[in-house]
């Protein structure tokens, strides 16, 4: 029996997100920018009518704040350097955190070589950023400021609302974007409005489809904010050019439905998944750290000190785990998001990322912990 606990890297997509999809594969395959006959016409209506049911389950007023992309890292990208074309300042600031995700992190690296000025923050031994050095380091040319909402690797939930406000009392020239990919789910994003000003979103962490995703703007369209990075037509309102993938897109907003219903039963659910997981693990292994309390309950991330990963997951080929973000995966450093957190690097080497999904079921993470405490065990010996 195989256990599938990586669901913070990809999900598998849901059979009523399938079936959804199904017919814009088959029958109703037009492109929504054909305007001459029924099919394109039909290809429309579904990308219009997507649009407002996902603005409806994200507590969005205007489906025309909401821009479909490939997936949240171009979406990220479409923030971070939308923005700073929207500014014209030909060295304008943009804050963000040291454990960003690297689609992020790699946008303002870009910007950086163009002459730009990053302020790169620092968090707490719980992943935190601290609000007082967040006001310290706006300044003048300040025109974004990225912080995430839900770490990947951690599950640790920023502040972000309090964050923002921050933000908002220095200016409205500041934006605040966020990373709203694992909270997506997890948290209720209807809160956009308290400061938030773009959100990007990933349909493929939901149990929807992969190559779909969406940037997500609080109360203004899309264009009184970011410019277009890309260029070649006028869909999505022109930010975005070229044919929309309707088949995802109507995926996307099946998945998105789904997953915003019932969160608090959601999380209950994985709150005591995580707890079978977890006291099912010190039964057969001591020494066991929990980085990361009280984040989201569906990431569990823990070191098992002196313990080789890449020995651990030769020992289990049946249980899928990661060692931290799959989009860091095929080099296996030490996690900059841990280290940022000051565990050590001994320590932070021989950490695991625990992630839950829709069908987790509790006698899989109980397996699955008896089964990592007894390789891990052995491994010491």
């Amino acid at each position: 029996m195989t256990v599938y606990l990586d669901h913070a890297s990809t999900t598998p997509v849901h059979p009523e997100v399938v079936e959804a999809m199904s017919s814009y594969y088959r029958s109703q395959f037009g492109n929504p920018s054909s305007a001459d006959h029924a099919l394109g016409w039909s290809a429309k209506r579904a990308l219009n009518d997507s649009r407002k049911r996902i603005a409806t389950a994200l507590g969005v007023s205007d489906s025309g704040q909401i821009v479909f992309t490939s997936g949240a890292t171009e979406a990220a990208n479409m923030a971070i350097r939308g923005r700073v074309r929207h500014s014209g300042l030909t060295k304008a600031h943009i804050i963000t955190q040291t454990t960003e995700h690297p689609s992020v992190l790699a946008g303002c690296k870009a910007l950086e070589l163009e002459g730009h000025e990053v302020t790169y923050l620092g968090v707490d031994d719980k992943g935190l950023v601290n609000t007082d050095e967040l006001y310290d380091s706006l300044q003048h040319n300040t025109v974004l400021c990225a912080i995430m909402t839900v770490n990947n690797e951690t599950g640790v939930i920023q502040n972000v609302d309090k964050l923002a406000a921050v933000v908002r009392d220095f200016g409205d020239q500041v934006v605040f974007f966020s990373d709203g990919v694992q909270a997506l789910g997890k948290l209720p994003l209807a809160s956009l409005g308290k400061g938030v000003d773009l959100l990007n979103i990933s349909a493929h962490k939901i149990n929807g489809p992969k190559g779909v995703g969406a940037l997500v703007s609080s109360q203004r369209l899309l264009r009184d904010l970011i410019e277009p990075i890309c260029f070649g037509g006028e869909q999505e309102s022109g930010m975005r050019p070229g044919t929309e993938n309707v088949a995802g897109i109507v995926g996307f907003c099946r998945a998105v439905e789904m997953c915003t219903v019932d969160l608090d039963k959601q999380n209950n659910r994985y709150q005591h998944l995580r707890q079978t997981f977890v006291s099912t693990l010190a039964k057969k292994l001591d020494g066991v750290k929990i980085i990361g309390v009280g984040g989201v309950p569906s990431i569990i991330s823990l070191s098992i000190e002196g313990l080789p990963l890449s020995d651990l997951f030769a020992a289990l080929p049946d249980i899928f785990i990661s060692s931290g973000s799959a989009c860091s995966s095929g080099v296996m450093e030490t996690s900059r998001v841990l280290l940022a957190m000051g565990v050590g690097e001994s320590l932070a080497r021989s950490t695991i990322r625990i992630s839950m999904g829709r069908g987790t079921t509790e006698d899989e993470v109980a397996m699955a912990a008896r089964q990592i405490g007894m390789a891990a065990a052995a491994l010491r010996t």
